[in-house]
């Protein structure tokens, strides 16, 4: 509870079946709500392996009030090397969630009040209401990324779509589009069937 308390709450679980729909509800509230339909969206490429210990370990030292409780935290996660999450360790997850979400998440918010933001994981996905926002959000965002220690995944790195102007978007498991005005979304890699 330490660590989690506090995470973003555009921070999407893409666990369950359950959990994707629900993150994809509000993925499609925000939008609808703030007229933001042109969508920027990037992931971090291997994650886990790209962590910088010290930055993670300084933002836990940062984040928690208990210093026994870090200590131990960092000798149940410390590795030889100065880069990466051990995944076999029951707190990796939890990390890499406070990692993005202090490193990448809050610095966004900090200097982008107004631009909503979501992750699901290592995804991100930005908001936007016009196309060259979301160029300029974009790099914004892949600046704070590299600040952060964390690579893009270049296969996501160039993701822009409008879906005013009928792109559609893969998101949390879901291909997303619009038609007539109304969402249209599907499991990806469904043949049929949509749901608006």
């Amino acid at each position: 509870p330490l660590l989690v308390h506090g995470l973003d709450p555009l921070t999407l679980s893409a666990g369950s079946d359950d959990d994707r729909l629900t993150g994809l509800g509000v993925t499609l509230d925000v939008a609808e709500t703030s007229n933001r339909l042109v969508w920027a969206q990037t992931s971090v490429k291997e994650p886990f392996d790209r962590v910088p210990e010290k930055s993670l370990f300084d933002l836990v030292w940062e984040g928690m009030p208990n210093n026994r409780c870090v200590e131990l935290i960092v000798d149940l996660t410390g590795l030889p090397s100065p880069t990466g999450i051990y995944q076999g360790c029951r707190l990796s997850q939890l990390l890499i969630d406070f990692y993005l979400d202090r490193a990448v998440v809050r610095k966004w918010r900090e200097a982008h009040q107004n631009v909503p933001i979501l992750r699901s994981g290592a995804e991100f996905l930005v908001l936007c209401q016009k196309k060259s926002g979301a160029e300029r959000m974009r790099a914004e965002l892949l600046k704070i990324l590299d600040n952060a220690g964390l690579p893009v995944d270049e296969a996501a790195e160039s993701s822009i779509c409008d879906l005013n102007a009928g792109d559609s978007v893969e998101w949390l498991g879901y291909t997303i589009s619009r038609q007539a005005g109304e969402w249209v979304y599907e499991p990806v890699g469904s043949v049929e069937g949509s749901f608006s």
